[in-house]
């Protein structure tokens, strides 16, 4: 089925995630917000490429 893959060892993998939400300061627009991970699995366990992510990195407006 679609989204079931088997992890074979020693093999890399993209880690993608998101979430949408309606931002009421700009009218209800729907927003969503990605996230992008890479990860190492050897056969036992699997470890993050580069770390992982633990913090947002904002960004502010042009009026900030």
């Amino acid at each position: 089925e679609k989204g079931e893959y088997r992890l074979r060892p020693n093999t890399a993998w993209s880690i993608e995630l998101y979430a949408k939400t309606a931002v009421p300061e700009w009218g209800g627009q729907e927003i969503t917000f990605r996230t992008e991970e890479d990860a190492f699995f050897d056969g036992a366990t699997v470890r993050y490429i580069d770390g992982r992510q633990t913090r947002l990195h904002l960004i502010g407006s042009a009026t900030d």
